[in-house]
């Protein structure tokens, strides 16, 4: 039961990750453009306590 809850998690996170990237596609940013912003976003991620 409990792995059924972590498996689950695992794909809601997934599914997350995957909208954003879907919505700086539809902004039709550029490859490097999104690349600036995902590495943007992991740094601000490392920098919270």
């Amino acid at each position: 039961m409990v792995s059924y809850f972590l498996l689950a998690a695992a794909f809601v996170l997934l599914a997350v990750r995957f909208t954003k990237l879907l919505r700086l596609k539809r902004r039709n940013l550029s490859a490097r453009e999104i690349d600036q912003h995902l590495h943007a976003l992991l740094n601000e991620k490392r920098e919270r306590p």
